[in-house]
């Protein structure tokens, strides 16, 4: 998109992010926002006076048609393809804390924290950089424009700047403040895998597919030299600390040293017996690290010219980065971790959380944070000391709806906040409150009838045991338990059900654990309908409260999360609603009764899911690790809404006529789902008073309620309606 003064036809600005053409725009009323639509399904809003994107809006699951402001300005209407017209809120969809779509669609495969420890920047293939606050979690801001999914990010030395490169071959310049591109700089004949600020940050080092580095003058954008020599791609590029060697990392198995000024190939590092991922220099200067496909790290002495491999990765090593003390080391690794090594010792500590490739590791400058990013579509936080997740959501209570996570306690129906220990305007000071803060993986919670507030409470620990609790007398069931390969725990009427490495167990207090005898090894355990359900290769087996057995039912491979759901019309029948590691939805009957459904669950993502709760009107709320969560008709296979937000969705829990959803990263939403708990009369009504539209001939056609019906405003409401 271009915008032009009109007064003298001049250019003003380029807005650049949509991948696809661009269908449709509308200033708001203020002109202080543009709206776009695209055939790229997405909508977004941009600052006029920056050309920033202020948020993106992916909805619709076909291209977007139009789109228009409301009068007022307060809403915007957009029209799709798949045969939708939705409404939006402005200010809501500019909100950056809590939005119902945040995070990357695709794989994240650069991280950079900002000099001052408060932001972090990320880059992925879906095209995009984002900024994030690391206290909180929030999305900031959204960088588009990129040509092609972008590789790599970096701040500035003093944080003023950005500067992110793509498959596309493009590298761009961007006020850290305030997210508007600064100069793109152009030159590689191919895609840009690596970027790195000089120490001063008065130039910037880019590698390419192009099998060449450049050296760039990062005020200007001019190409100040071309480091030739590779016989292969260039992944990797860093800075020695005085400024004067650029180490470059490549495919063609060596890692070579430039000299900075006059562009002079020093040396050449042989050692890797397969390509090179990643370097990166110590803080002193005197040690250079690598890591590449032969899955291991080397440290090279640059002073002795020698050599060692500090360790190997079960995976293939990419981006490093020496904590600042020099004494760690941490890398990303294709098995789905990362790992510290301690330099010292040879020994390290693994960061597990992610669902997929680890592409890039990078430390705090205090050094008390790591950061990760991974093709499972998000960035991680961790304790750098110890490894554990610092972005976390452990526990969601329901009585009144409440999440913990690493800001403390938070209201979700009202968004009240309270950090700390030993406070209580959010949550009561009790022992199993502390529990939950000081050691709890997991925490969840059941109550022993419906509608009752929850008694029991099974927590995870840090220490892989598990604790029940007594919520009602703030008391333990008993010492923690071991449970050997700890995996899954889950909260029961008066009890907690736990998946260890010799299968699912049932515990209760006074009472030894219970082992749920299955064929075959238990792939994961759901709660749901009064029945526990453990899910092996190929079956999925039912069993009672008490651990009596119930049914088995034949599923397909690959099976994650299940429940059991009402079908229509049959009162006494269930669905097995099963969810697969690929992301697919269906439904299994459970007696010879049920006929298998010909239709498949459409839109779902190639993501595993999470959680699946049950929703009303025989609708199905889906949960997936790729952060997206939907809602879907149990009758036709359609999907009705969905969000996304950061990290997988684990907590869903629906109170009243409230749907919380929440992340294992801490991120949330609320839906009202009153819509599908209101008589049909009260929706016409409130329909009619905002918009006079009636159906006529398969059309919404504008005109007035007919005369006498009954659902017209003035009329009382029909019950059961």
């Amino acid at each position: 998109m271009r915008l032009w003064q009109l007064a003298s036809g001049k250019l003003e600005r380029v807005l650049e992010g949509h991948s696809g053409g661009v269908r449709s725009v509308s200033f708001s009323p203020d002109g202080r926002l543009l709206a776009s639509g695209s055939y790229d399904g997405s909508i977004r809003l941009w600052d006029v006076a920056t050309g920033a994107q202020r948020r993106q809006i992916d909805d619709h699951a076909a291209g977007v048609r139009s789109v228009s402001f409301s009068p007022a300005g307060e809403l915007l209407a957009s029209g799709s393809y798949d045969r939708t017209v939705r409404l939006w809120k402005v200010a809501a969809a500019q909100a950056g804390t809590e939005s119902q779509f945040e995070g990357h669609t695709s794989a994240v495969l650069g991280v950079s924290p900002s000099p001052d420890g408060k932001q972090l920047a990320s880059a992925s293939y879906d095209g995009t950089v984002r900024l994030w606050d690391i206290a909180s979690g929030a999305e900031l801001r959204v960088l588009g424009g990129h040509s092609g999914g972008v590789a790599e990010v970096g701040f500035s030395p003093d944080g003023s700047q950005l500067a992110s490169v793509s498959l596309g071959g493009d590298v761009r310049l961007w006020d850290a403040r305030t997210g508007t591109e600064k100069r793109r700089l152009a030159g590689h004949a191919g895609a840009v895998y690596a970027v790195a600020f000089s120490p001063n940050g008065t130039q910037l080092a880019t590698g390419s597919r192009d099998r060449t580095a450049r050296l760039w003058d990062a005020s200007s954008g001019r190409q100040l030299r071309r480091f030739e020599g590779h016989s292969n791609m260039v992944w990797g590029v860093a800075f020695s600390p005085d400024g004067e060697t650029l180490a470059t990392a490549s495919a063609d198995r060596t890692v070579r040293l430039w000299s900075v000024d006059g562009g002079k190939q020093r040396r050449v590092l042989e050692g890797h017996t397969a390509g090179v991922r990643g370097v990166a220099f110590s803080h002193d200067g005197d040690w250079l690290a690598s890591g590449g496909e032969d899955r291991t790290i080397i440290r090279w002495d640059l002073s002795k010219g020698t050599h060692s491999v500090i360790g190997e990765h079960p995976g293939r090593v990419y981006g490093l980065a020496f904590h600042p003390d020099d004494r760690w080391l941490g890398a990303g690794s294709s098995d789905g971790t990362a790992r510290i090594w301690d330099l010292r010792t040879g020994k390290h500590i693994t960061l597990s959380g992610h669902h997929n490739e680890v592409n890039s590791l990078r430390f705090s400058a205090s050094g008390e944070l790591a950061f990760t990013a991974s093709d499972d579509g998000t960035v991680r936080v961790w304790h750098a000391d110890s490894g554990k997740p610092y972005w976390v959501a452990p526990a969601m209570l329901t009585d009144p709806p409440m999440l913990y996570s690493h800001r403390g306690w938070r209201s979700l129906a009202t968004g009240v906040e309270q950090a700390g220990i030993g406070r209580s305007e959010v949550v009561p000071v009790t022992a199993w409150r502390k529990a939950i803060e000081e050691r709890a993986l997991w925490a969840f919670t059941e109550s022993a009838k419906a509608g009752e507030p929850a008694d029991v409470l099974c927590l995870h620990t840090t220490a892989a045991e598990l604790e029940m609790w007594n919520l009602r007398l703030d008391e333990p069931l008993g010492s923690p338990r071991q449970v050997a390969g700890l995996r899954q725990v889950l909260a029961i009427p008066g009890g907690c059900v736990t998946l260890g490495q010799e299968g699912v167990a049932l515990h209760r207090a006074g009472h030894q654990p219970r082992p749920l005898a299955v064929p075959g090894l238990s792939q994961g355990v759901s709660t749901s309908d009064g029945q526990i359900l453990v899910v092996t290769d190929h079956e999925v087996h039912a069993f009672t409260p008490t651990g009596e057995p119930l049914a088995h039912h034949r599923v397909g491979i690959g099976a994650r999360v299940v429940a059991l759901a009402p079908v229509r019309d049959q009162p006494k029948a269930r669905w097995l609603v099963v969810g697969y590691r690929d992301g697919n939805l269906d439904l299994v009957p459970t007696s010879a009764s049920l006929t298998k459904p010909s239709y498949s669950f459409e839109l779902v993502p190639a993501s595993p899911p999470m959680a699946i709760l049950l929703g009303p009107m025989h609708t199905l709320i889906v949960g997936y690790a790729n952060g997206l969560l939907g809602m879907w008709s149990q009758l036709d296979g359609s999907r009705l809404a969905h969000a996304r937000l950061h990290g997988p969705v684990v907590h869903l829990r629906i109170v009243g006529d409230k749907l919380y959803a929440a992340t294992a990263l801490g991120r949330s939403l609320v839906w009202d789902l009153s819509v599908f708990y209101a008589e049909r009369c009260t929706l016409l009504k409130e329909v009619w008073q905002d918009v006079p539209v009636v159906w006529d001939h398969g059309q919404p056609v504008v005109a007035s309620p007919p005369p006498g019906h009954r659902c017209s405003p003035g009329t009382a409401a029909v019950p059961g309606e």
